[in-house]
């Protein structure tokens, strides 16, 4: 097999690239997203895009008022993998209400603040948080 020690140098020169552009927390988002395993049983989707090149898809598992898993999917832009990192982190395990009032603001400050650039990303991140919140708070289990 081969050596990842060609991979790993990357991975860390991408990790300090974003660092330097960015900050280390939202680096590490980029670099190592959290809640992007894919949830086949879900309550909840929401989908949100800004033209053709930036957009997040959102899935929750709820049982009743409470966000049990959450996942997302994004376009390549570091960005928006950031943010669908960062919106699944803060919900879950709290309430769909909580989803629903999710705001750019508090993503930013998860992240430690993101450039100017950033913010469609961070809207659409929110947008789509805020319809899979709505979605599954309409869910009614098959029995």
């Amino acid at each position: 097999m081969g050596d990842d020690g060609g991979l790993d140098q990357y991975m860390t020169y991408m990790k300090e690239n974003y660092a330097r552009q960015y900050n280390e927390i939202a680096a590490d988002h980029m670099i190592n997203p959290r809640n992007c395993e894919e949830i086949t049983e879900f309550s909840g989707f929401g989908m949100a895009d800004y033209g053709t090149d930036h957009s997040i898809m959102i899935w929750i598992k709820s049982e009743g008022d409470k966000i049990l898993e959450t996942s997302f999917s994004s376009d390549p832009c570091p960005l928006c993998t950031a943010t669908g990192s960062a919106v699944t982190e803060l919900v879950r395990n709290k309430s769909l209400d909580y989803a629903k009032n999710l705001t750019c603001e508090d993503v930013l400050k998860f992240l430690h603040g993101l450039p100017e650039e950033a913010m469609k990303c961070v809207e659409i991140g929110v947008k789509a948080i805020h319809e899979a919140a709505e979605d599954a708070s309409s869910f009614v289990p098959f029995n």
